[in-house]
């Protein structure tokens, strides 16, 4: 479930995941997970703002804070026009919140339109 809202300056958006198995050796749980962002634009083609990822479990039995896996951080969004070619990328450093999730993680993202 995608929401999206925008608010004074800022864009906001939130995707909610749920991941069911299905076919003869599936598992009977619905897995949960979320990742939520927010940007807000500083001068043309630049936005910064920040991410959080999240994957508190299966929801019928979520297991205690500390085993889920939970990550925030600053990001980077920049977009370019190269010979005709429009290239996006951003740049994110997440940082763990809880014993489950990684200490760090860098993400980065690419995409071109031609």
């Amino acid at each position: 479930m995608l929401l999206e809202k925008t608010v004074a300056r800022f864009f906001h958006t939130l995707n909610l995941t749920f991941e069911k198995e299905v076919g003869t050796h599936s598992e009977e749980s619905v897995e949960f997970g979320y990742a939520w962002r927010t940007k807000t634009g500083i001068v043309d083609e630049m936005e910064v703002g920040f991410e959080a990822f999240g994957e508190p479990g299966e929801i019928r039995n979520f297991p205690p804070v500390e085993e889920q896996e939970h990550r925030i951080g600053p990001v980077f969004f920049h977009g370019v026009e190269i010979g005709g070619i429009e290239l996006e990328y951003n740049l994110a450093w997440l940082i763990g919140l809880t014993d489950a999730s990684p200490d760090n993680t860098f993400r980065w993202e690419l995409e071109f339109e031609f």
